[in-house]
């Protein structure tokens, strides 16, 4: 599980939907789901969701996945633009300011795009450089 937090800002961390929690009574929580549209969980889908659909269960696909969607969200890091991107500055200001936030998909404990998602907006909360995001989102997969 993705877990960053800091003492002088929120915290970022990435759960599995099917074993959410309670939600907590602090009220500098915030419960995202980052998934695809779930009409069973009856979850609208998310801008954050990962719009690669895995082919079968393996391994190497979660990887293509992940991989994937980081090459989307540093295009939407590169760009500064469109509703990735102002949902990530969304995220970035409520981390800056204290928020707890745990982001669920279905993926978690395995390879998740949340993973990528969470150091992205944790490390920008942080104030590194879209450049330093970028470098570090390319060394989790490299070519």
């Amino acid at each position: 599980m993705i877990n960053l937090s800091d003492s002088l800002l929120g915290s970022i961390t990435v759960h599995n939907i099917k074993t959410k929690t309670k939600p907590y009574r602090d009220t500098a929580l915030a419960d995202i789901y980052i998934g695809r549209p779930s009409s069973r969980l009856k979850l609208r889908g998310s801008v954050l969701a990962n719009p690669y659909v895995m082919k079968n269960y393996s391994d190497d696909e979660r990887l293509r996945v992940c991989k994937e969607y980081t090459q989307d969200l540093v295009k939407s890091l590169e760009t500064q633009e469109g509703p990735l991107w102002a949902e990530i500055e969304r995220l970035v200001s409520l981390v800056k300011a204290g928020a707890k936030i745990r982001m669920f998909c279905y993926c978690n404990p395995k390879l998740c795009h949340g993973d990528s998602l969470a150091l992205t907006v944790y490390r920008l909360a942080e104030d590194f450089s879209i450049a330093e995001v970028v470098k570090e989102l390319n060394s989790m997969f490299p070519a």
